[in-house]
């Protein structure tokens, strides 16, 4: 490929970093292509910061090569690697205003200060702060601080964004809104980005790809419906999302459908599995329904709790496949505690995984 096909394009292959008799990684490759946001998803200690830090150059690799951009980058410091990082705590300059923050990275390297500030104007009007340049950090939101941070990881033009928990200081409403601002600035500029974030409705908000780890490996990736709707393990489908598991056994397989049997009821499931197999049956809350007994044939159940949320009625339930998790967005009829009631699912989407 050519310069330009290339550029921002990462790639690792078989990096293994260690600390110690630590292992913070295990053989990792993978590629990420130019333009595309990719989520490093998983529990504390999983590995994901350390392949960001890997990526900045921020850490040494122990074993294996990166490449940046079709260039090999294993042994450049983070001074050498055109890529940019927003952290978790904005790590603004408080003695600085506004503009200096934004425009610091290019005046330690030799931009003319009229120029970096004219590029810092550009960066604050990117990200909504127009007129903001003279403020200080601590005259600003939390959310405006976290821009702040993203313009001046911008205006540098890297070849790679790298994001570090970037909205875990935002309370709940403040980070859907900036994460939909950093999402829009990464696809105008068509940046590749690489962001960590344990949390996984960020990560499916924001990614065009998600790489779940777990153990200092990759457990699965894929796009956020990949992930969501065809787990390979009951880890993803217990970490993407609410998911209730179901111990079963897979009867036969014909042309990709799954006979199974659950509580009574015969169900046929989509799998891309050709023979038996020990599985769990994966059940998403809003893939289930609750129904009067005797109405439709379904599993025996009782209402144990039940929350109203205005858009939607969350239930719990003792069942005749153990307890479940039920979310009911339709709303057309309320069961209160105490109700007997059967469970309905949803062949088409349900899904199966090794128990």
């Amino acid at each position: 490929m050519s310069g330009n096909e290339t550029k921002g394009a990462v790639r690792f292959e078989n990096v293994v970093k260690k600390f110690g008799d630590v292992v913070a990684l295990k053989s990792l490759s993978l590629d990420i292509v130019p333009g595309e946001l990719v989520t490093l998803l998983g529990p504390s200690g999983c590995g994901k910061t350390t392949t960001l830090r890997l990526i900045a150059g921020l850490e040494a690799v122990t074993e294996g090569l990166i490449s940046i951009g079709g260039k090999d980058v294993t042994h450049l410091t983070a001074t050498y690697r055109n890529v940019s990082m927003v952290f978790q705590s904005y790590a603004l300059f408080p003695h600085m205003s506004v503009r200096e923050n934004v425009a610091y990275g290019l005046t330690v390297s030799a931009t003319p200060k009229k120029e970096a500030f004219d590029k810092a104007e550009e960066g604050l009007a990117m990200v909504g702060l127009e007129g903001f340049g003279d403020r200080l950090p601590s005259e600003l939101s939390g959310g405006q601080q976290q821009r702040v941070a993203v313009a001046r990881a911008v205006v540098l033009e890297p070849e790679v964004l790298l994001l570090d928990e970037p909205l875990s200081n935002l309370d709940a409403k403040l980070c859907r809104r900036v994460r939909e601002e950093i999402r829009q600035i990464q696809q105008s500029l068509n940046l590749t980005a690489v962001y960590v974030t344990h949390d996984q409705e960020e990560a499916m908000a924001v990614s065009d790809r998600i790489i779940v780890m777990k153990n200092a490996e990759i457990a699965q990736m894929g796009t956020p419906a990949d992930l969501y709707n065809e787990p390979n393990s009951e880890f993803i489908a217990d970490f993407i999302g609410d998911a209730n598991l179901v111990k079963c056994d897979v009867g036969s397989i014909t042309s990709g459908i799954a006979s199974i049997e659950v509580g009574g009821v015969k169900l046929k499931v989509p799998t891309t599995r050709n023979v038996p197999f020990n599985a769990s049956l994966v059940i998403r809350p809003q893939n289930a329904s609750l129904t009067a007994p005797g109405k439709k044939p379904g599993i025996r159940g009782n209402v144990t709790y039940a929350a109203f949320l205005g858009n939607q009625i969350q239930y719990t339930l003792d069942t005749d496949i153990g307890k479940m998790f039920v979310v009911d967005n339709t709303m057309d009829k309320t069961f209160p505690v105490g109700s007997d009631i059967h469970l309905l699912l949803n062949e088409k989407k349900l899904a199966l995984v090794p128990a």
